[in-house]
Parts: structure tokens; sequence; C-alpha cells
């Protein structure tokens, strides 16, 4: 895996995305990198919209999640216009619940004063303003991104590696993590756990116990 820049902000995750899409309806707009992303939602919405647009979004999460333990979402609001109540019922009733999740990260960036005053009373109604961050910026919000990224990096450094981790369990043997390692050093950007699967040396319950592993030692 290359290394992590200095500083990861709005504008390297825009420039060296991992991911980037573009909703059918040109209603929102998504980058991602590693564990965290971008998403630029726009317009006003109906809850018919907002049913498929937060499905999409949750269907990212998911794809992340197999790989990270925490995936952050920064959600630029800029472009995005004070919903209607319909919509903020259909949030509160089908989505809330999700914000009490330990793995998701979750913060909003709005420049205007008047529009974060009114989000920000948004959340205090549907009773998550504490799970919910509200930035003026993009400085803000990466700022708080990378206060979290450490707490949950020095946690993880108690952690075995993957490769340790598969070989001490005996999904893999010592000469498969290496020929791993030297595919990783050859430039190939896939993670670890992505090329050994690839090459047939584990299945997708090795993954998941390395995981489960993982969050065992970072809990808390």
């Amino acid at each position: 895996m290359a290394e992590e820049p200095e500083k990861v902000d709005y504008r390297y995750i825009w420039e060296n995305p991992d991911q980037h899409y573009l909703s059918a309806d040109h209603k929102w707009m998504i980058w991602t990198w590693r564990n965290i992303v971008i998403l630029r939602p726009s317009g006003q919405w109906s809850a018919e919209d907002t049913a498929v647009h937060v499905k999409q979004y949750w269907d990212f999460f998911v794809n992340l999640r197999k790989t990270w333990l925490k995936v952050y979402y920064v959600i630029d609001m800029n472009s995005m216009e004070i919903q209607n109540e319909e919509f903020r019922c259909y949030m509160k009733e089908n989505w809330a619940h999700v914000l009490d999740r330990e793995d998701l990260g979750l913060c909003f960036v709005e420049g205007k004063g008047m529009k974060r005053l009114i989000w920000s009373s948004i959340f205090q109604l549907i009773g998550e303003q504490d799970r919910l961050f509200l930035f003026k910026d993009f400085t803000e919000a990466f700022a708080w991104i990378r206060g979290e990224r450490v707490k949950n990096g020095a946690r993880k450094a108690m952690a075995e590696k993957i490769g340790e981790f598969l070989t001490r369990t005996g999904a893999m043997t010592s000469s498969q993590v290496n020929i791993v390692l030297q595919v990783q050093k050859g430039g190939d950007k896939r993670r670890f756990g992505e090329i050994a699967l690839k090459l047939g040396y584990i299945n997708d319950d090795a993954i998941k116990r390395y995981v489960d592993y993982l969050e065992k030692i970072t809990a808390g």
C-alpha cells in the first residue's frame, strides 16, 4: 500500500480518489479515499429521493467497512437546500439508529452561518446533536478526522498485522504471506487481503476472523 501523505484534506481526496461517483439524477457526488468519504448532496429532496440516495450512501459504507474498522463521512452541505419536514421525519424514523454505530463517523460542512444554525437546530430536533459534528469549513472537518484516526490508530498499534494473524491461525503459510508482500512492494496498491483472496490463499471467512480480532483489540 502506498504511504499516506503527510496531510490528507479535501483537495487531496478530490484529486486522488479511490472512487468517484455521480448519481444518475446529478443530486449528489461522492469521492472515497481509504476510509474517508466526501459526499456532496445538492438541491431539495423528496422522501422518495431520500430513500434511494441514502441507501446508496449506505452501500458505500458497507463496502468500505469490509476493509476498514471505521469509516468517516464528510458531508458538504453548501449546495444542499434546507430540507422540508418530510425529509426530516424520514431520516429520523429510518436512519437515526445508524448514528449509534461506533464504526461510523459523520461530520458536516456548511459555510453559511445561518444555514449552519438551521442544520444545528434540525440535529437537535432529531435528538442526535451529540453524534453529528457541524463545521464551517473543510479545514476544521479534516482536523477532526485526523484526531479521530490518530486515536483509532493508537489502539490498532497493539494488534497483529494481517499477515501475522493469518499465519498464526493457519490460514496462510509464511511463504504465501511473503508472496503477497512482494506483490505489494512491486507497486500493487490493493490491500493485503484483496491480493491474498485473488491468489486463492484465503477466503472471506479468514478476512472476517481478522476483522473480528481487530474489533476485540480496538474495543473501547
